[in-house]
């Protein structure tokens, strides 16, 4: 049985990725809360706040909470744009709409299938790319790259290009 996605009045833009291990997907999501405020968009971040202790919804600030509360990755974000951090993301998403969100970006949130996402970009380290493209524990996925780019809008290489290859042929060694 295939569970039903919840959909969202607002579009859900996730950024997520496929490694364990820094992606960039957070510098990312601050690139983009940045140029969607500039255009004049009320955007909303959530997260759940990896690392710290706190299970939300709550909307969390840099001067208020510390990283053993919210988790590094919230509370730098929040210093950007609003920021909540819910462990179960479709509740931070709600919170956030009922407080003015016009578009929701999620840091991660690619692997959950509990709602529909408007937008998913995939970001992947662009020095160490897919390491030996073998899922845990067996390498740094945490899914197959042939699932994953089924799933994803774009695939967003950050950093100095190293020796990535994408080859589809090669997406299955999971």
């Amino acid at each position: 049985l295939q569970s039903v996605q919840k959909h969202f009045d607002i579009p859900i833009v996730c950024i997520g990725k496929l490694n364990v291990g820094g992606t960039g997907k957070t510098p990312t999501t601050i690139s983009a809360a940045q140029f969607l405020i500039e255009k004049g968009y009320d955007v909303h971040i959530v997260s759940r706040g990896y690392g710290g202790t706190v299970k939300g919804p709550l909307l969390i600030n840099d001067k208020e909470y510390s990283a053993n509360e919210v988790g590094d990755e919230a509370l730098m974000l929040s210093a950007f744009a609003p920021t909540w951090v819910a462990d179960k993301r479709s509740a931070g998403i709600k919170n956030a709409i009922s407080e003015g969100a016009e578009i929701i970006l999620l840091d991660d949130g690619f692997q959950d299938p509990s709602f529909y996402k408007d937008l998913s970009i995939l970001t992947v380290n662009a020095k160490k790319g897919f390491g030996n493209k073998r899922c845990i524990p067996a390498g740094p996925l945490r899914e197959t790259i042939s699932s994953a780019t089924k799933k994803s809008s774009c695939i967003f290489f950050y950093g100095k290009k190293g020796r990535t290859r994408f080859n589809e042929d090669s997406s299955t060694m999971c």
